[in-house]
Formats: C-alpha cells, structure tokens, sequence
C-alpha cells in the first residue's frame, strides 16, 4: 500500500506539472483552472464559477492518482513479470490510465477533442509523466531478495 500511495503522489504530482506547462501556462492560465476542470466531473460547469471548486478537483486527482498507484502496485506484487521491465511496465500502464480515463471523461460528457496535438500531449502526459514514475517509484521501493 505505501509503495502505491507514494507512486500515485509522485505520478499525479508529475502529469499535473506536464499539464500545467504545456496547456496552462502558455495561456496564461492558473493550475486552479485544470484542478475545476476535475472538479466538473463531479460537479457540473458550477466548477468553474469559484476557484474554490479547484480544492476539491485537487483532492479528487490525489485520491484517483493514488489508487492508480495502488492498483499497479498491487499489479506488480501479483504478477511478477510487470517487474521484469518497469520502463516497459509503466508505458503500458500509463496507455491503459489514458484509455480508462478518457472512458470516464466521456461517461460524463466531459471528452472533447480538440485536435490531435491535444491527443499527443494526453498520451505523453499520462505515460511519460504518470504511467512511468508510477512504475519507478513503485520498482524503487519493491523489497529485494538479498
């Protein structure tokens, strides 16, 4: 459990920054903006009318992270050859977060592509900047068998 907590903060954590620097900042926009856009999965366009929606989107992300954390942490303990190549792993694995939750954007009406610069960037985000730190920190603290 703590090697998934830790991995989930780490992971969600690094998506959120590649997020807010590649869309965010170049619009001049606060990260409060990406945390609403969570939020409005749960809340309806009323998220972006107080930044204080921002909090809770903020904790919605911490709390989805770490269960992906957790998820492929119990992943690697259950199948032994995830651990065989976690560069490898946490590609795969942010590919398969990416899938998931787009499906879950959509579920809500919330998925909208824009182009396919946006798509790009949402693969990268998700397997470079969570799917693989995910899996490095997860790798990192694994027991070794001396």
């Amino acid at each position: 459990m703590l090697r998934g907590l830790l991995a989930g903060i780490t992971g969600g954590f690094l998506i959120d920054l590649f997020i807010y620097v590649t869309s965010f900042m170049p619009q001049h926009a606060s990260i409060l903006g990406l945390w609403q856009f969570v939020a409005s999965s749960a809340f309806g366009e009323i998220a972006y009318a107080s930044t204080s929606y921002a909090w809770a989107g903020l904790a919605m992300h911490t709390v989805v992270s770490i269960a992906w954390g957790i998820g492929y942490a119990y992943i690697s303990e259950t199948q032994q050859a995830v651990n065989s190549s976690p560069v490898l792993s946490g590609l795969i694995f942010g590919m398969v977060v990416y899938v998931v939750m787009q499906l879950a954007l959509a579920s809500v009406g919330l998925l909208k592509i824009t182009g396919g610069m946006q798509v790009v960037l949402a693969i990268v985000a998700h397997t470079i900047f969570f799917g693989l730190p995910v899996a490095l920190v997860n790798d990192w603290q694994r027991p070794r068998l001396a």
